[in-house]
């Protein structure tokens, strides 16, 4: 059984809402809290510290050029904690 969610409050930039909301509109069966939690789990549990940090300090329109790729590899076993 899944741990219960936590409620939380952040600020989130518009521009970014907006995205998320046109995402949601084409998956009606997903909720926006669903998407940001969703997206929220595979940062943490899939990317290291390292990768995170370069992610929150360049996560302004600075027109920095940014290589990330995100592919499920079935082959690849989870690790516990990746951070």
């Amino acid at each position: 059984m899944r741990e219960n969610l936590k409620l939380v409050s952040t600020r989130l930039d518009p521009k970014i809402l907006a995205k998320i909301d046109d995402f949601v509109s084409d998956h009606y069966y997903w909720k926006r809290n669903s998407v940001i939690n969703g997206v929220l789990t595979a940062v943490f549990n899939h990317f290291t510290k390292d990768e995170i940090y370069d992610m929150c300090r360049t996560w302004d329109e600075r027109n920095e050029m940014v290589d990330c790729k995100y592919k499920l590899n079935p082959d690849r076993p989870i690790p516990d904690d990746p951070i």
